[in-house]
């Protein structure tokens, strides 16, 4: 395994003072797949105050938990002590933590066996639970009993889920089973820690994995409400989901398309998911289901309504549901249409009001209109442009204005 010198150099140092360290987690088991790893955690027999006084620059990140961060450079590197967990009372967070330097004890507190592997430049792999030959088996399992594994933390449940997805492996029949028979406490678990659980499975490869979630009862037990609409929907959603590309709000989108918007609004917030991707997926959802003849001012009037990124969007996800459904005519519409897109851009044809030769002041102070009556008038000029955008310069729209006011 190769590590980045300043992991090699944190490990070393804390050898070098008669400390172990070992890289562990993610980043062992990244490397026996054949990835590389996006961080590098260490673990080591030294407690957070010792590590303190090894290196210069430090940041407390959880000290009660044992973990330092050591930064060297630009570059920042979590460094826990070894530990084992209390009592679990909340299906959640152990009751204390208490150091050892045992790595074997850090190791048997872990979730999954693939997660359970330390490394070591000199002494190699350290992997007691057979995580190594588990990644060889594409086989996700729990270190230890399954049912205790989820009793103390629910959250596992979910990431067993997630795992599977994100790397094309099954999950073991034991651990399976723990999971449905379990299922209920992840009612303990936070909805933020289930989004970013959620966000990472539907953004993977494996999104289809989402079934298990309704087949385990985990779906049930965070949001009974939303189940019937999931269990009813998602089996025909699943394909085009994963011929999305791995957009989050487009993910989204397709997952709850068939949903009314106020259903939207509720499942999004109650996943505690930010406004700027709720409005994206109110907005595609709402243009997804509707559907665009590929004429000049259709597609202008399309275009006002949603803005050209959104309206884009729109057409790229309705291409991926067409494309699904191997509807050539839908297709062949929509690659009209994105051609006709093409030719109001270039030809710098408005679809705005933003974009008229006339705005409200100049209304006002020619007298063709006054309050309210402002934005009525400039929606009847745009809508006569996005038929004749010729009608767009100050002459023309101004006649028009005199036209309408005097109705």
């Amino acid at each position: 395994m190769n590590l980045p010198d300043k992991v090699s150099e944190i490990i070393t140092v804390l050898n070098d003072n008669r400390y172990e360290a070992f890289v562990v987690g993610g980043c062992v088991r990244d490397t026996l797949m054949g990835r590389i790893p996006e961080d590098f955690d260490i673990t080591t027999s030294a407690t957070p105050a010792e590590v303190k006084l090894l290196f210069k620059r430090t940041v407390d990140t959880g000290v009660a938990h044992g973990t330092v961060t050591v930064l060297l450079g630009n570059s920042s590197f979590e460094v826990t002590t070894f530990r084992q967990d209390g009592d679990y009372f909340d299906h959640r967070r152990p009751s204390n933590v208490t150091f050892t330097t045992s790595l074997q004890d850090d190791l048997s507190r872990r979730d999954f066996t693939m997660n359970a592997i330390a490394y070591h430049p000199t002494a190699g792999y350290i992997d007691p639970f057979g995580g190594s030959d588990d990644i060889a088996a594409r086989c996700i399992r729990c270190v230890g009993e399954p049912s205790k594994r989820f009793d103390e933390d629910a959250l596992r449940m979910l990431r067993a889920v997630r795992f599977s997805g994100q790397l094309g492996f099954e999950i073991d029949t034991a651990t399976h089973a723990a999971i449905i028979k379990h299922a209920p406490t992840l009612a303990h678990v936070s909805a933020e820690r289930i989004r970013i659980e959620l966000a990472k499975l539907l953004v993977s490869s494996g999104s289809g994995n989402f079934a298990d979630l309704i087949s385990t009862g985990l779906w049930q037990a965070f949001d009974p409400t939303s189940l019937p609409y999931f269990a009813a929907h998602f089996d025909s959603l699943r394909e085009s989901i994963a011929m999305c590309d791995n957009i989050l709000h487009n993910r989204l989108t397709l997952l709850l398309m068939h949903m009314d918007d106020a259903e939207i609004v509720r499942i999004l917030k109650l996943l505690t998911f930010d406004n700027k991707t709720m409005k994206a997926v109110r907005i595609l959802v709402r243009g997804i289901n509707q559907e665009y003849s590929h004429d000049p001012y259709s597609i202008r009037k399309a275009l006002g309504e949603f803005g050209a990124d959104f309206f884009n969007n729109i057409v790229y996800l309705q291409e991926v549901i067409a494309a699904h459904a191997n509807n050539s005519q839908a297709l062949d519409n929509l690659t009209a249409i994105r051609n006709q897109v093409e030719q109001i851009h270039q030809d710098g044809d408005a679809y705005t009001i933003s974009a008229l030769a006339i705005n409200g002041n100049t209304l006002k102070d020619l007298g063709l209109a006054q309050g309210e009556q402002i934005g009525r008038t400039l929606s009847f000029l745009l809508d006569e442009v996005c038929r004749n955008p010729s009608l767009n310069t100050l002459e023309h729209l101004t006649a028009l204005s005199r036209n309408f006011s005097a109705q």
